[in-house]
């Protein structure tokens, strides 16, 4: 036996909610109904029909009163049958040439409307059941029916039940669009919200593949050669210049892997939306000596000189924004630039009055980028290139840097010509002293 997916269920929970709601409107509908039709009954002298259609009430309230309980099936169940049991009387009362019959067809369309789901074979025995009646009412002897002869009377009888037919077929047909409109709408909202996180786990499971990969193949390196040179000191003795060479490239090595881990670290973090965005006003002048320090500390290696443009007070101008991950940005960026510039080359950072925005801008003057480069750093997709001394990189901090000005309402510009080095910026808003 086949077993439902979800979306089969949920659709099926649609239909039977608004047939709840159609219930609802139907009995207020038949009420409206029963009263008038016992007023022209009155008009017409007709007063056992009058009387079979007022019985009509009762049985309307306690269907009603089931529905506010939470007895929704049974209040369905007593008002199609109430319904069934007046529309027969009444054909049978007024007989089969003044129309009444012709109630048995919005009441089967009421009942295919009212059981849904699980409740539809109700539907199919209520409509064989109506159906059924209505032969039996058409085939009754003339005589048993109690036509009335008098034929003013009787057109008027005719008129009204085909109006009133007419009208209650255009209701249930209305207000069956109206909810079927409702159900439609409902189910494309929640395709399109299932198309969307199907995307986003794709894309998921793309990133975090590819990553792995990434990861498998540049943490591999870095311990490798950090294993050989423990073999190399353990083993043998080794000349002190060597021994000092070993020990600045394991120092290199080291602080590579342990950069490689944070960002990955940080890059988890990011996907599980899990950092969080703590706008807060921030000193330019922090930021301009966590910038002087950063460039001493890894820039050393290729004896990097640093080209400080702020034109701002360091100690009373301030820009708004996540203190960490600006840390983060930036050092992303200087990194980056300095595994691509030349040795003995230099760095400039500038941060400057843009737009009443402070633009803060990196910029090295080495390898450059080409233009598949900068578009796939526009477009969020990661790629690995060697430094200008053979440098590996893993991919991730560009990616980590658009990720970190995304949530500090920023986003990354790129400017780059190959041979001639890249200008990476970004501006974020000033603080404005009262």
């Amino acid at each position: 036996m086949a077993i439902p997916d979800n979306s089969t269920i949920a659709s099926s929970q649609l239909l039977v909610s608004f047939s709840n709601t159609m219930h609802k409107w139907i009995m207020n509908i038949i009420g409206v109904y029963c009263i008038f039709f016992t007023f022209i009954n009155i008009y017409l002298n007709n007063i056992d029909q009058a009387y079979a259609t007022v019985i009509t009430l009762p049985f309307l309230a306690i269907s009603m009163l089931l529905y506010r309980k939470g007895y929704i099936y049974e209040s369905k169940v007593i008002n199609i049958m109430q319904m069934l049991c007046v529309i027969t009387v009444l054909s049978v009362i007024a007989g089969t040439m003044s129309m009444m019959f012709m109630y048995y067809f919005p009441l089967m369309i009421a009942s295919l409307i009212l059981f849904q789901g699980e409740q539809a074979k109700t539907a199919v025995i209520v409509t064989i059941v109506s159906f059924v009646s209505l032969i039996i009412v058409i085939r009754l002897d003339e005589s048993l029916a109690g036509i009335n002869f008098n034929k003013v009377q009787l057109k008027a009888e005719q008129f009204a039940n085909i109006i009133g037919v007419c009208s209650l077929c255009i209701l249930l047909l209305f207000f069956s669009n109206r909810s079927m409109n409702k159900i439609r709408n409902t189910l494309i909202e929640k395709g399109d919200l299932l198309q969307k996180k199907n995307e986003q786990l794709t894309d998921v499971i793309y990133t975090r593949d590819k990553m792995m990969s990434v990861i498998s193949h540049d943490l591999r390196s870095p311990i490798i050669a950090l294993n050989s040179a423990m073999n190399v000191f353990t083993d043998q003795e080794i000349d002190p210049l060597l021994q000092k060479q070993i020990v600045s490239d394991l120092k290199l090595k080291s602080s590579h892997l342990l950069a490689m881990i944070d960002d990955v670290l940080q890059w988890s973090k990011a996907q599980s939306e899990s950092i969080n965005c703590s706008i807060d006003k921030i000193s330019i002048g922090h930021f301009k000596n966590y910038l002087i320090e950063l460039v001493d500390l890894i820039g050393a290696v290729k004896n990097i000189k640093l080209e400080l443009e702020f034109k701002f007070n360091p100690t009373t101008d301030f820009i708004l924004c996540d203190k960490n991950l600006m840390e983060a940005v930036l050092r992303n960026l200087v990194s980056n630039a300095i595994k691509f510039s030349n040795e003995g080359s230099k760095l400039k950072v500038s941060a400057t009055d843009k737009d009443n925005k402070c633009e803060i801008s990196i910029q090295d003057f080495g390898k450059g980028l080409t233009e598949k480069q900068i578009a796939d750093i526009k477009n969020g997709n990661t790629f690995t290139t060697k430094g200008t001394a053979m440098e590996n990189g893993h991919g991730l901090g560009l990616q980590l840097v658009q990720e970190f000005l995304k949530k500090q309402d920023s986003e990354l510009g790129v400017e780059s010509n190959p041979g001639q080095g890249s200008r990476f910026y970004f501006s974020v808003p000033f603080h404005e002293n009262n």
